[in-house]
């Protein structure tokens, strides 16, 4: 009967697919064969209990996000057999969200709470199989649009997520899905083997996809050791895991690594020399985090029974230092470039896995910060997301959180709970300062108080946002620098352009001057910024017309603001208070820009803004979710919207941002605060605590500095 059920399955896959892809599907006598043969496991995963509260907590954040996410699976319409996510297109939107989810569902079905459970998931994972594995390489089917989806520029990273759910329940699967499944994996391995590692270091790294590209490739040898390719695949995994996270240096050193000299590799650079990374056209963190993509190769490894190569591991410690330095106290991160990604990402594999394995005491310490933010993101929810329908539009982020849940849960399993985590006061001490990044083109200090930057690379902007569980500023890509525009000229090509920068770190502090060309070179702005260690930020700007023009309009200084009721650490409506005046802006409610009178504003009592010109502010309360962030933005009120003459002077003004300071503490320092601006001349100073801030406009770029006065708080 089992045999004829299969039998039933396969003629209807020959059916739906068309008679020019279908493929001839060997006997079941030639698949156990093959099963028994080249494709023989090397072994089944152990099979235990949870050992440790870290696993069994991870286990049930897997349990209610898979159980939720499986309310979505609809049937596919060429094979009543299989359910899906997707459309079924043959792309990544098609393919990756229902390959994403099956270690999510191979962990429940033999993990879960009961029997049924576990039954259920099961079943919905060979359902979502039965739609990955045909519609590949050897199967019978194709894809929705009538295309196969392997050999696509991301397909070794969905295959090798296939095959590691696949592995966990392999004992569970009919023998035509094992050889599907089989020759999925090993045929996106066997592309790996001949070609060489790509490489790029600005705007586009290849480190991820050289990082993902290795997983099949890995996989395959780790499960499949009787294959004629086995040992090739094992040495060309080292190849492409290797290849992912070099910089210009490694790929000349002598260093050996896996028993081979850097250099004989003859590999490109993926990292720049301060072990940034760029994608998006931007320094990007998101992408620094996909160290993951290689570490967690250590699971298949493990289950082969063989010691993980060294060169999944290589850089990694390098490139988390900087993960470390970036993360925000609720688990995110901030991003000096900007993120055009979701702002909800809390990423707790990079930390698992580096403290696992590195027996790191801050990543487990951040691991569980991670933790606590995800398990209250879940609890929002009544069926268990993490997420809500606002916070994402890249549709593979649900499957993301379901993927790092159950392989957290997996390593916290094969190898115990990890080191003993670190302090919030050690943390702080060992990642707060000042970090200048020249090659990445940034500039950042990490106090108790908060995060401040300065960014003249791919993106020009600063930010200035105070530390607590909530997260209330958002990385502003027109962060301070702020938006110009004129009357009958169209859009600039491009926003800003920088001209000249100085950036001067110190032990506490740092300064930057830098000379901009705005508005296709229309106006001067040339701006300094400033960080100090008692949380303190200042921002000073000159706008000068290089040529006759209409401003119409000015939005500089400005600050991104998230306002998210929705958010697990945020407390209600953001509660403005400046001279005179409380009121509460609902993030949920749409309401009209306004102005703010007076020298102060504070945002929740712990952020402050001080005008020392007494200009004022203008606030956008934008209730509108775009790119999953409710975005919201505080600037400077604008100068005079008129003509200008070619060489005069638009404005000169300072702003000062306080962190993690009381409306209280932020009017208090607005009535202490002396400023001396000279137009004229372009100069300005600034008097406030025991800090001289002076600033020479005309110069270029801008002379800027900092110093300590003797002067009492």
């Amino acid at each position: 009967m089992a045999i004829l059920l299969r039998a039933t399955r396969l003629l209807t896959l020959l059916v739906i697919c068309t008679s020019a892809s279908a493929q001839d599907i060997p006997s079941p006598e030639r698949i156990q064969g093959a099963l028994a043969g080249e494709f023989a496991l090397s072994a089944m995963p152990p099979l235990d209990p949870p050992q440790n509260d870290l696993a069994r907590r991870w286990l049930e954040l897997t349990r209610r996000e898979t159980l939720a996410i499986r309310n979505d699976l609809k049937p596919w319409g060429r094979d009543p057999s299989a359910r899906l996510l997707t459309t079924g297109l043959h792309t990544e939107h098609g393919v990756r969200p229902n390959t994403q989810i099956l270690i999510g569902l191979a962990v429940v079905a033999r993990y879960g709470q009961t029997p049924a459970e576990r039954d259920a998931a099961l079943a919905d994972l060979v359902a979502i199989l039965r739609f990955v594995a045909p519609t590949h390489s050897a199967g019978p089917a194709l894809c929705s649009d009538g295309k196969k989806w392997q050999d696509q520029w991301q397909s070794a990273l969905w295959a090798g997520q296939a095959g590691m759910g696949a592995w966990l329940v392999w004992d569970k699967l009919d023998p035509e899905l094992r050889w599907l499944t089989a020759n999925l994996i090993c045929h996106e391995a066997d592309r790996f083997l001949k070609i060489d590692p790509p490489h790029q270091i600005k705007n586009d790294t290849k480190a991820e996809e050289n990082a993902w590209d290795s997983m099949p490739v890995s996989l395959a040898a780790m499960m499949f050791p009787r294959h004629p390719h086995a040992a090739q695949w094992e040495t060309a995994a080292i190849r492409w895991q290797l290849s992912s996270f070099l910089t210009e240096a490694d790929t000349k050193s002598d260093r050996v690594i896996d028993g081979r000299p850097i250099k004989s590799w003859n590999f490109g650079p993926n990292l720049h020399p301060d072990y940034t990374l760029e994608n998006h056209n931007r320094v990007h963190p998101s992408y620094m985090g996909t160290i993951s993509l290689n570490l967690m190769q250590t699971l298949a490894y493990r289950w082969a029974g063989k010691k993980p190569p060294e060169a999944i591991g290589f850089n990694a410690l390098s490139v988390d230092r900087h993960l470390k330095f970036f993360t925000h106290p609720d688990g995110r991160m901030h991003f000096p470039n900007g993120q055009d990604w979701e702002l909800h990402r809390v990423t707790p594999l990079e930390h698992a896995l580096i403290s696992l394995l590195f027996d790191d005491r801050q990543s487990a310490f951040l691991e569980r910060v991670s933790m606590d933010t995800l398990e209250l993101m879940q609890k929002r929810n009544p069926d268990g997301r993490t997420l809500q329908p606002q916070e994402f539009f890249f549709p593979s982020l649900p499957g993301m959180y379901v993927s790092s849940y159950a392989t957290c849960f997996l390593l916290h399993q094969a190898l115990g709970s990890g080191p003993d985590p670190a302090s919030e006061d050690d943390f702080y001490a060992a990642n707060n300062g000042v970090r200048l990044f020249d090659a990445g083109q940034f500039i950042a200090q990490r106090t108790r108080k908060g995060w401040v930057s300065f960014a003249w690379g791919n993106r020009i902007m600063g930010l200035a946002i105070p530390f607590g569980k909530d997260l209330p500023g958002s990385p502003c890509e027109s962060g301070f620098v702020g938006t110009l525009t004129l009357a009958g000229v169209p859009a600039p090509k491009k926003l800003v352009v920088l001209e000249k920068v100085k950036v001067t770190p110190a032990a506490d502090s740092f300064t930057a001057g830098a000379t901009l060309a705005r508005n296709d070179g229309a106006i001067e702005q040339s701006i300094a910024m400033v960080s100090l260690p008692d949380g303190i930020a200042v921002y000073i700007e000159r706008l000068t017309a290089r040529k006759a023009l209409t401003l119409a309009g000015m939005e500089t200084g400005t600050v991104g603001v998230l306002n998210e009721p929705e958010w697990v650490y945020q407390s209600g409506p953001r509660r403005l208070q400046w001279p005179g005046t409380i009121r509460e802006i609902d993030g949920l409610k749409s309401a009209t820009t306004f102005e703010v009178p007076g020298g102060w504003i504070s945002i929740d009592n712990t952020w402050g803004f001080l005008s020392p010109d007494n200009l004022g502010f203008s606030y956008e309360p934008n209730s509108k979710a775009t790119r999953g962030r409710r975005e919201q933005f505080l600037h400077l009120r604008p100068a005079a919207l008129r003509e200008y003459r070619a060489g005069e002077l638009i404005a000169q003004r300072s702003l000062v941002v306080c962190l993690n300071s009381t409306a209280e503490q932020t009017a208090a320092l607005a009535r202490s605060i002396q400023q001396q601006s000279e137009p004229q001349i372009g100069k300005v100073s600034l008097e406030f605590n025991t800090w001289r801030v002076t600033a020479d406009l005309k110069q270029s770029p801008p002379e800027v500095k900092a110093s300590a006065t003797n002067a009492a708080p």
